[in-house]
């Protein structure tokens, strides 16, 4: 019956202590701190060295600094103190004001590096948005235009019907405009990613070394993304008053006509439009449905 026994069960007393000490203790070792993480479906795509890929992680701590401490480069246009107020971690500052916004309302779906890899976000259909690619559907701006600030909080304001996105009509104004900006700055450094990933691609060999230079960085890469943003509210797109015969039974055939033939909505919406066409990824996972079908393919 001994050799049945563990080995735990008999050590001396003093090693059973010790032991169980240790195990608790454990627990109460500081976690590392957060970090953002690369873009590893688009560095793989474009086959980019672990060299380079170290060098745009590096480039992006400069430009943009960590989860915990953010950096603010004047040519986005960015609030640096709303910035603040959505970073870090779940706190609140001695005059009371919270702290850590993002981390306590978004991080959970959308991740901490806005990549939309959170830990409840791959449970969501839809998934949530991936900040990373500046991409939005919900915004009155045209196609490949970042959204306007009003897009972005009437988003928070009122949530999506249909996904998880919901409400945060009650967070006070403050709040939503430190979230909004949070997730711009995310967008930016996701888009500064990206162009550093193409630039790293078409234009050096494998033993080059990307450009250090701030021309480069900031002038060259950063600031026409930056630009893009801050040039939003004056891409809106003007709408057109609605037609004489709004709502009569020769429009709704003319929308019937668009939605099933030209528009191509029946594609992805199907033909109840209950969601269930035939297209089930838009411009957020193309990246991601492109490697899957080429590793498929290998």
């Amino acid at each position: 019956m001994n050799r049945l026994i563990p080995n735990f069960f008999r050590m001396p007393a003093a090693c059973l202590a010790a032991g169980l000490a240790c195990l608790l203790l454990s627990g109460c070792t500081k976690s590392p701190a957060p970090r953002f993480h690369s873009n590893l479906v688009q560095m793989a795509d474009k086959n980019i060295p672990e060299k380079q890929q170290q060098q745009i992680a590096d480039i992006l701590e400069a430009l943009f600094g960590t989860p915990d401490d953010p950096f603010v480069v004047p040519e986005t246009g960015l609030d640096a103190k709303l910035v603040t107020l959505a970073s870090g971690p779940v706190n609140a500052s001695h005059k009371g004001a919270k702290l850590g916004l993002f981390r306590e309302h978004c991080v959970h779906c959308h991740g901490i590096t806005g990549d939309a890899l959170g830990p409840t976000g791959v449970f969501l259909k839809p998934y949530p948005r991936d900040y990373r690619q500046g991409l939005y559907k919900f915004k009155s701006t045209p196609s490949n235009t970042p959204p306007t600030e009003a897009d972005l909080v009437r988003t928070l304001h009122e949530g999506i019907p249909g996904t998880a996105m919901p409400s945060f009509k009650l967070l006070p104004q403050i709040e939503l405009d430190s979230l909004v900006e949070y997730v711009k700055y995310l967008s930016m450094r996701g888009q500064t990613e990206l162009a550093l990933i193409n630039y790293a691609s078409n234009e050096l060999t494998e033993k080059d070394d990307l450009p250090q230079t701030r021309d480069f960085i900031v002038g060259e890469t950063l600031t026409p993304i930056a630009g893009k943003w801050q040039g939003a509210p004056g891409q809106v797109t003007q709408v057109a008053a609605p037609p004489a015969d709004f709502g009569t039974t020769a429009s709704i055939d003319r929308g019937k006509q668009v939605f099933y033939t030209t528009g191509g909505c029946v594609k992805c919406h199907g033909p109840t439009a209950l969601g269930d066409g035939q297209l089930v990824w838009d411009l957020w996972n193309e990246p991601i449905s492109k490697l899957d079908k080429s590793l498929a393919e290998r």
